[in-house]
């Protein structure tokens, strides 16, 4: 192996770039997206003004974007939404078209493609976008905060839609409630929503927040280690007892990094990458694979709207410290390559490349080491003034 290649420390994370085959989507943020069966399923977003409401599926094993043709009572364009999946179903709630913010409930079967607007029974939250909906035990959807109509409209009410009568509540809560804000994470582990980040207008958050979904009583976390600081549009998952925390807007910049919450000790640590990293984000996506994040979209450095997928390989934290996945390359679409190719390797049992932490690989397809980033270019987003920004 060429010495001027760079080596891979071995138990480090590292950001990829896969080829990925299929239609070209168009740039977006404020989309939503859901992962099942190896399937990433990407509904609405927004680009210069302009709202989707397309359904697409990304399969991350071969890394092939399609379009989902679905039938039925469609949402209609969208950004700023939230969408949970449960079973078959994709369950969409909330955002805005652009003009108007929406409160209804619109249901994606994955196996027939249709969708449906069921009737739902209680007061539903009031319209918003912004907001997080969170899957509790499979049978409940927890709506928290966003952004609601009228100017600087910020919420922190919480609402619970149970699956099984299809009903709306709003719990009596207690306890140390988290102030108004939208663009923030809330994830469920066990039966704890931890909530952090957001921004009430000029005003961006950075504590950590924990609702017991038992006693229902909000508590503010008590926090060791340095913690990523305020940020709000950053993407969340959680894999096991873990928070990942992944870019987002705020201290006037835009972040590129990875922070975990360890829920177990109430701990923040700044994930160690290798290589080059991706420019700052917010209002893009991720979705957990296994032990591997994927992000989508977004927009970057200059309001730009992105439709790149990233794929995040998590090192140490990876089994074997392996990442299956169709001709790799480290990140770098925006960058000028230098091309520096590693030969592939025949491999009979898989048309994948594997990508060890010793930079090997195998299968049909190169491995390309990217330098040299490319000047940016200015893009008027038309992003509407709820977008964050960095003034």
């Amino acid at each position: 192996m060429s010495s001027s290649l760079p080596q891979v420390a071995k138990n480090k994370a590292m950001w990829l770039h896969p080829k990925v085959l299929g239609f070209n989507p168009p740039e977006r943020w404020g989309h939503s997206a859901c992962f099942s069966n190896g399937l990433m399923y990407v509904f609405g977003g927004c680009c210069g003004g302009l709202h989707f409401c397309d359904v697409l599926t990304l399969d991350l094993n071969k890394m092939v974007w399609s379009k989902l043709t679905t039938t039925g009572e469609k949402p209609g364009p969208r950004d700023s939404h939230s969408a949970v999946f449960v079973g078959h179903k994709m369950i969409v709630f909330g955002g805005t078209n652009g003009f108007k913010k929406m409160n209804h409930i619109h249901v994606l079967d994955l196996v027939t493609k249709e969708w449906v607007r069921p009737e739902c029974k209680g007061t539903p939250p009031s319209p918003r976008e912004s907001h997080t909906a969170t899957l509790v035990g499979d049978e409940r959807i927890v709506i928290f905060g966003g952004s609601g109509e009228g100017h600087a409209n910020y919420l922190n009410d919480l609402h619970i839609l149970d699956l099984r009568t299809m009903s709306w509540t709003s719990p009596e809560l207690k306890g140390d409630f988290p102030v108004p804000r939208d663009s923030h994470s809330t994830l469920a582990i066990g039966n704890k929503l931890i909530v952090y980040g957001g921004d009430s207008g000029d005003q961006y958050h950075g504590n950590v927040h924990m609702l017991d979904m038992t006693t229902m009583t909000w508590s503010k976390l008590s926090i060791q280690g340095s913690p990523p600081g305020v940020r709000a549009g950053h993407a969340a998952v959680n894999i096991g007892t873990k928070v990942y925390i992944i870019g987002g807007v705020g201290d006037k910049r835009y972040y590129n990094d990875v922070w975990i919450f360890d829920i177990c000790n109430f701990t923040w640590t700044q994930l160690d990458i290798d290589f080059h990293q991706p420019q700052g984000r917010f209002s893009h996506t991720a979705v957990a694979a296994g032990m591997d994040i994927a992000i989508y979209g977004g927009c970057g450095e200059d309001e730009r709207p992105l439709n790149e997928l990233l794929v995040l390989q998590l090192g140490a934290e990876h089994p074997n410290g392996r990442y299956y996945i169709p001709m790799c390359k480290p990140f770098g679409t925006y960058w000028n390559q230098e091309k520096k190719i590693i030969p592939g390797e025949a491999d009979t049992h898989s048309k994948t490349l594997l990508v060890r932490n010793n930079v090997e690989t195998f299968g049909q397809g190169a491995y390309e080491v990217a330098s040299e980033k490319s000047p940016p270019y200015h893009f008027d987003s038309g992003v509407n003034g709820d977008s964050k920004r960095v003034d």
